[in-house]
This record gives structure tokens, C-alpha cells and sequence, in this order.
């Protein structure tokens, strides 16, 4: 077995290789930027599901969540008391 074979085998056995696939996360976040929470939220979801995320990525997406979930209970009562 030859020294490149062992380390690839090493770090599947490891299993600290990911496929990673962040681009859900992308455009849920681009969702927030146009102000489209609901969709925000939903495509942040779905890349939770879909998308092989790492730890970190894990973590960045639910907070990305959190966030989204904050700006959509403004944005629902907005303007307060029926803005007059």
C-alpha cells in the first residue's frame, strides 16, 4: 500500500472528510438580504437536511436561523400598533 492510499484511508477512517455542500446556506442568506424571511428560513433548513455540513457550518446555519426567526417577528409586527 503505498504512502497516499494510507492517508486517504486514514482519514475516511477518521471520518473528518466531508462533502460539504454550503450552497442552500448561500442562498437562504441571500433570502435575508432581499427580506424574504420565510424563504430564508425554509432554505436554511432545508441545507441543514441536504447539506453534509461541517460542525462550524452546522453551527453558523442554526444561528443564521435564529436570526432570521428574530427579523421575521419584526418584520410580522411591523409597524407597531397599526402604525398609528
Amino acid at each position: 500500500m503505498n504512502k497516499c492510499t494510507l492517508v486517504l484511508l486514514l482519514a475516511l477512517a477518521n471520518g473528518s472528510t466531508f462533502a460539504e455542500d454550503i450552497s442552500l446556506g448561500i442562498a437562504g442568506w441571500e433570502k435575508t438580504e432581499a427580506g424574504d424571511h420565510k424563504g430564508a428560513i425554509a432554505l436554511l433548513k432545508k441545507c441543514i437536511v441536504e447539506g453534509n455540513l461541517t460542525p462550524a457550518s452546522l453551527a453558523s446555519t442554526n444561528r443564521n436561523i435564529g436570526i432570521e426567526k428574530h427579523w421575521h417577528s419584526i418584520a410580522t409586527r411591523w409597524p407597531p400598533n397599526g402604525g398609528g
